[in-house]
């Protein structure tokens, strides 16, 4: 269901939409072309699941077309924004086959045929609430994980949704809680990586000008003793790259 009013409130029309079932609107935004395109959570008969529809109308909320994303597990939107080419960009979350939910984008062309997917693992559970595509045609995502200690978090991408190391690397919260201390430190503090399970990977640490000053790998072992007091002071990206995902944390400097 969908109301346009002027600028005082005042209804101009209604309508509502019954294209798919178990249907309700989560985000809607005027396009370039005056129209509006609606992302839903729709119920999908044939695989049994809650899924993602996508309704685009023109400025009088007439249907141009609409499309349903197929999964066998529960997609559920939350935010659609129009990209620069006119396709869209969608954010929400994907369960898994653990019943676990990822953070979940859905790049579309203009006429809401997928481009492609991306799943980021934030924490066992999470979802991304916002999403915007940047001046560098990448995308934004902030979201929320409520597993263990809650907390919300950034995602910055390129444009195809791959994160990037060094001050592009996505804070994901870090949802095993490794540990740097002492943080602020003089150069010299640890990292403890108990806790994590599959301690294979690396360690690499960045600079705020993006270029690596430190790279150890971590397999099999769960503590590391940092020197970097020979930098200068200020703000670096301490970054745990496993074989499923990227993790950081900030560390601070001050000799």
């Amino acid at each position: 269901f969908i109301i346009r009013t002027n600028n005082y409130g005042d209804t101009l029309w209604t309508k509502t939409y019954d294209y798919f079932q178990a249907e309700g609107a989560n985000d809607i935004k005027q396009t370039a072309d005056t129209g509006f395109v609606i992302v839903s959570i729709a119920f999908n008969p044939n695989l049994q699941a809650y899924n993602i529809s996508l309704i685009k109308t023109d400025s009088i909320g007439i249907v141009s077309w609409t499309k349903l994303f197929d999964s066998s597990y529960e997609l559920i939107p939350y935010s659609i924004a129009q990209t620069s080419d006119n396709g869209f960009i969608i954010s929400g979350s994907a369960m898994n086959s653990a019943f676990e939910r990822n953070v979940y984008l859905i790049r579309t062309n203009s006429i809401g045929d997928t481009l492609w997917t991306r799943k980021y693992n934030v924490s066992i559970n999470c979802s991304g609430y916002f999403v915007r595509q940047t001046k560098d045609n990448g995308f934004i995502i902030s979201g929320l994980s409520n597993t263990g200690i809650s907390g919300t978090y950034i995602i910055k991408t390129d444009s195809m949704g791959i994160v990037t190391t060094g001050t592009g690397t996505a804070e994901l919260n870090n949802p095993f809680n490794f540990s740097i201390y002492p943080n602020p430190s003089s150069g010299k503090f640890t990292i403890d990586l108990k806790g994590i399970p599959n301690n294979d990977g690396n360690i690499e640490i960045y600079n705020l000008f993006g270029q690596s000053i430190y790279n150890c790998s971590v397999k099999n072992k769960g503590i590391f003793n940092i020197d970097l007091s020979n930098e200068e002071n200020g703000i670096y990206i301490v970054v745990l790259k496993t074989k499923e995902n990227i993790f950081s944390e900030k560390i601070v400097i001050q000799n």
